[in-house]
């Protein structure tokens, strides 16, 4: 599994989306959240989208 070892790495936008990814992959393996591979449905993307979402927010990163 992917990690941050530092969370003064995160800086860009770019690194809040890897970690939301990263998030919401686990989440998936754990079941928490349905695998939507292969469907047209967006739970995973919302997910993402909501994880990015603050997590900017809360390090003051730009989000477009």
């Amino acid at each position: 599994m992917e990690t941050i070892e530092n969370l003064n790495q995160i800086k860009t936008l770019d690194d809040i989306k890897d970690i939301s990814i990263i998030i919401v992959n686990k989440m998936v393996k754990e079941r928490i959240i349905k695998d939507c591979e292969d469907t047209d449905e967006e739970i995973e993307f919302n997910a993402q989208d909501i994880i990015r979402d603050i997590l900017c927010n809360k390090l003051n990163i730009k989000n477009d």
